[in-house]
């Protein structure tokens, strides 16, 4: 949870790195942290319905969803900087 906050004070420092305008920065860090929030509000009310075996299956589709977004981001910021650097 604290790496919600931790990107906050840093947002000065990785814009450049990502070519990322200070307000573009801004908005994937308010993202990331509403994302945070809509997991809050799903999972709980699919943990009471879903009971304990639901739930671990919910976390573990989630996790596969988010390492899938993961790899594609960083296979599009790597394809992104070969076309650049051509």
């Amino acid at each position: 949870m604290a790496s919600l906050y931790y990107t906050q004070p840093l947002v000065s420092l990785i814009a450049p790195r990502l070519r990322l305008g200070p307000r573009a920065a801004g908005v994937v860090v308010m993202v990331e942290q509403l994302g945070f929030a809509a997991g809050l509000v799903l999972v709980v009310p699919i943990a009471r319905s879903l009971g304990e075996q639901g739930l671990h299956l919910c976390v573990h589709f989630a996790e596969s969803v988010r390492a899938l977004s993961e790899a594609t981001c960083g296979l599009s910021i790597d394809i992104d900087r070969r076309i650049i650097n051509r």
